[in-house]
C-alpha cells in the first residue's frame, strides 16, 4: 500500500464528496417542493395571483385590451404567513401559449405577495407540506454538516490517509476514487502506526457515516 499524505486538498475533496451526497438527498424532495403547470395547485395559485395582481379593479381584467396589459411566462410569488421566518417564495411558471395577464403597473421585479385570508384549502395543504419539507431539509444539512465536520476534525488528526483508513476503514466511502488508487499502490510498507483512537477521542458515529454512505451508493446505482 502506498503512502498517501494527508493534504488540506484531501480534506477539502473528502467534504466535497459529503456535500454531494448531501445535495443528492435535498434533490429527493425537489418536487413536493415545485409548482407543476398542468396540476390543481398550480391552477390554484394562478387564480389566486390575478386576484392579488387585479384586486383594484377586478372587473378590468376582461375589459382592458391586451395590448394594455402585460403577459408573463413567471411570477414570483410570496405566501404571506404573517411571519418573515416562515414566508415561502416561489416563481410559478406559465406555459409561452397561455401566459398569465396582469394589469400594465405590473412589476415583475416585486414580489407579488399572497396573504394568509387569500389562502384557498388546497393552498393552504399544499404550503404545510413545504414547511415539512422544509423541516426535513435542514435536517438533512445539520446531518450532513455534522458528517463533514466530523471527518475534517478526524483527517486533521492523522497525518496521512493509510493512518486515517486503518483506523475507521468506514472512511474510504467517503474519499474519492483517485486518492484509494493512489493509496492501493504497491510500495515499501511502513511501520509508524496510530497510536491513540481519534475515532473514540472525536465521539464519531462510525454506523451513521456508513450508512448513509451506502444509501446514496444504492441510490446512484453502483
Amino acid at each position: 500500500m502506498a503512502y498517501v499524505r494527508r493534504t488540506q486538498t484531501l480534506v477539502d475533496d473528502v467534504s466535497g464528496r459529503v456535500n454531494t451526497m448531501m445535495h443528492a438527498e435535498l434533490r429527493k424532495n425537489e418536487k413536493t417542493l415545485s409548482i407543476e403547470i398542468g396540476t390543481p395547485i398550480h391552477d390554484e395559485v394562478r387564480k389566486a395571483v390575478t386576484e392579488a395582481c387585479w384586486y383594484e379593479a377586478p372587473d378590468l381584467v376582461d375589459k382592458l385590451p391586451n395590448s394594455w396589459c402585460k403577459f408573463e411566462s413567471t411570477v414570483r410569488v410570496k405566501f404571506d404567513s404573517g411571519d418573515d421566518w416562515n414566508n415561502i417564495r416561489r416563481n410559478i411558471e406559465f406555459a409561452d401559449t397561455d401566459k398569465i395577464k396582469l394589469p400594465p403597473t405590473y412589476n415583475k421585479w416585486n414580489d407579488t405577495v399572497l396573504k394568509s385570508s387569500t389562502w384557498s384549502p388546497s393552498i393552504k395543504s399544499w404550503l404545510a407540506d413545504v414547511q415539512s419539507e422544509v423541516v426535513k431539509n435542514n435536517e438533512v444539512k445539520d446531518m450532513f454538516n455534522g458528517i463533514a465536520d466530523q471527518l475534517t476534525s478526524f483527517l486533521n488528526r492523522h497525518a496521512s490517509l493509510n493512518t486515517a483508513i486503518k483506523e475507521m476503514p468506514e472512511l474510504k466511502l467517503y474519499v474519492p476514487d483517485e486518492y484509494i488508487a493512489r493509496l492501493e499502490q504497491k510500495s515499501a510498507p511502513r511501520t509508524k502506526t496510530q497510536t491513540q483512537s481519534v475515532v473514540e477521542a472525536l465521539d464519531i458515529d462510525v454506523d451513521n457515516i456508513t450508512r448513509l454512505a451506502v444509501a446514496h451508493r444504492i441510490t446512484k446505482g453502483e
